[in-house]
């Protein structure tokens, strides 16, 4: 499936260009569908993005956020994706979104394998909008190319929906939403930032090993939609 490129010359151009993307398809699922389910990911790229939606005219009730993943830390620490969210986007009107957590306190990530993937089931599948950014190194949501358990986390024919992940290039362990379940959404869209990650995208459209590139195994698929949106 073609890729959709959107190169902007200014950040802030890009964010408002996303941001008025993501409000309409919201919209548009709740209108079509009664609820919009959606996927983000944390770290600082998305974070104004998050901050615009939260000043958007959107009916958060019938909102579903979830995490493409999330370091195995609790909200309050400063690593946490969910403790992002609550700073950038859910707060306000945003509040009233039912978000999905992916971190379970008290538990390890693989004994918590199970509660994570039946409250990702809960969820409803296809998302509406599975939100991605990329490493320096190709990864995607937390699969790490030199994570020992990236292949399973990408194997198509698991049937899990998520899988914890030890990758040794990061600080904490992870939980991530598996690639199967991450390409179960109507669209996906990449957001990228910086001229470093040009090269990295370039190469991973052409790339056929995905385990040593993860990313290219979103991109290069064609099952679902993906529009990237790349800026200085």
């Amino acid at each position: 499936m073609a890729l959709n490129e959107h190169r902007l010359d200014q950040f802030d151009e890009m964010v408002g260009q996303l941001t008025d993307r993501v409000e309409a398809d919201i919209n548009q699922a709740i209108v079509t569908r009664g609820r919009a389910r959606i996927v983000v990911s944390g770290g600082s790229t998305p974070g104004p993005l998050f901050e615009a939606l939260n000043t958007r005219n959107i009916d958060w009730e019938k909102v579903t956020v979830t995490l493409a993943d999330e370091r195995w830390v609790p909200p309050s620490h400063s690593a946490s994706n969910h403790g992002l969210l609550l700073e950038k986007l859910l707060h306000g009107a945003a509040a009233k979104a039912k978000f999905v957590p992916l971190y379970v306190d008290g538990m390890s990530p693989e004994s918590a394998k199970a509660i994570v993937g039946a409250r990702i089931r809960e969820v409803g599948k296809p998302f509406d909008l599975v939100l991605l950014g990329m490493g320096g190194d190709a990864h995607t949501a937390s699969l790490f190319p030199d994570a020992p358990e990236l292949e399973s986390a990408m194997d198509q024919d698991s049937g899990a929906m998520c899988w914890p992940m030890h990758p040794p290039s990061a600080t904490e362990a992870r939980m991530t939403l598996t690639l199967p379940t991450l390409l179960h959404t109507r669209q996906v869209i990449l957001m990228l930032r910086g001229w470093d990650k040009w090269p990295v995208y370039q190469k991973a459209c052409k790339a056929k090993d995905y385990l040593s590139m993860p990313v290219a195994a979103v991109l290069n698929q064609d099952k679902v939609p993906v529009d990237v949106y790349w800026s200085e």
